[in-house]
């Protein structure tokens, strides 16, 4: 199951996260807060937020486009993103050798959530932002999907199965039908 990848909606989760601290946050949180709200939004709605593919990798599950867009090195994210919204909406700081801090460069554009993409966004929010690395860790790296994935992996990207994520089967198969077709 997979669905179209929403870049605009990507980037503005990554602001709307990263704008949650003074300062900025830390690359590896701002994944696991859109991973969560991912798979609680799927979950409680029937649709992803952003749409990405999901990576198992050594660190836990990472939403792959969103994270080749935050380390700011694809020429082809950051030309599609400039020529899209003017410029980048972020930096990308070191921070204590190689902890990367995500600094907003403006207030996310709340326009392109829904309210229930907020309202998942806000409670994986809630989850991560107290959390230490290795207690994020943990916490991902138990999901069933990630498991999988990463014990059947062939590459360091292997991709989760999304379907893996969603308590109810009609909504699996629902999605596994219209799941690309869907526009966010």
């Amino acid at each position: 199951m997979r669905f179209s990848f929403n870049p605009e909606k990507a980037v503005e989760a990554i602001v709307w996260v990263a704008s949650k601290q003074d300062g900025g946050v830390d690359l590896y949180r701002i994944l696991k807060t859109i991973f969560d709200a991912e798979v609680t939004h799927l979950n409680s709605f029937g649709l992803p937020i952003v749409g990405d593919d999901f990576i198992a990798m050594q660190y836990g599950p990472v939403p792959g486009n969103t994270y080749d867009i935050i380390k700011l090195e694809d020429p082809i994210w950051n030309e599609e993103i400039e020529n899209k919204m003017g410029s980048v909406p972020f930096s990308k700081i070191e921070k204590g050798g190689k902890t990367y801090f995500i600094v907003p460069n403006r207030q996310p554009n709340l326009d392109v959530f829904s309210e229930n993409n907020l309202h998942a966004l806000s409670d994986a929010w809630e989850k991560c932002k107290g959390l230490s690395f290795n207690e994020l860790h943990g916490l991902y790296a138990k999901h069933p999907s990630y498991i999988t994935a990463r014990e059947n992996r062939h590459s360091e990207r292997e991709i989760m199965n999304i379907a893996e994520w969603i308590d109810n089967p009609r909504t699996t198969e629902q999605l596994a039908e219209i799941g690309s077709k869907l526009v966010l």
